[in-house]
């Protein structure tokens, strides 16, 4: 259930809504059955479908190459396999697991939220407030950082500040 309640929140965040600035889904559609704007969106549909049954079965490495090919802009993208990355490397029952590491899902998130996509700041709060495990007794896969928590926080209302957040990780 948490699987697909989060893989719910990322289609939501990321395929439905397009890129950052874009027009609407309802302004890009074309009105008419049939045509090139249905056309696509049910593609868009169809391909969030599939990376709800690759979360909810634990193939982490689909659904990113999903993701990948949805029509997002790319602070969407990039901030979409981020999450799944860490979701899937702190998935103990991951029956595909990602092939990235903690460091490259961090990056991507980081990067979209270097282009002040206010989602992934968020998200960064929050994982440096809780950290990440892959099950309660096994050991940390990012440790939860007040500091990094802080600035992150900060971030929410000032994204210019993201970089110097990045840089406070990467000096860790």
């Amino acid at each position: 259930m948490k699987k697909l309640l989060i893989g719910s929140l990322l289609l939501v965040a990321v395929l439905r809504c397009g890129p950052v600035g874009s027009q609407s889904p309802e302004t890009v559609a074309d009105p008419g059955p049939g045509g090139a704007g249905a056309a696509e969106q049910n593609s868009e549909t169809q391909i969030n479908r599939q990376i709800v049954t690759a979360l909810g079965s634990g193939h982490y490495a689909d659904a990113i190459r999903l993701v990948s090919r949805s029509s997002a802009g790319p602070a969407e993208v990039d901030f979409a396999v981020g999450a799944i990355i860490l979701q899937g490397l702190g998935d103990p029952d991951a029956t595909q697991p990602p092939g990235e590491s903690v460091d490259e899902a961090l990056a991507l998130i980081e990067k979209s939220a270097l282009s002040g996509h206010r989602p992934a700041i968020s998200a960064l709060a929050a994982t440096c407030y809780t950290g990440l495990r892959k099950g309660p007794s096994a050991p940390e896969l990012i440790a939860p950082n007040e500091r990094l928590k802080a600035c992150w926080e900060a971030a929410k209302t000032a994204p210019g500040q993201a970089s110097a957040c990045v840089a406070i990780r990467i000096r860790r």
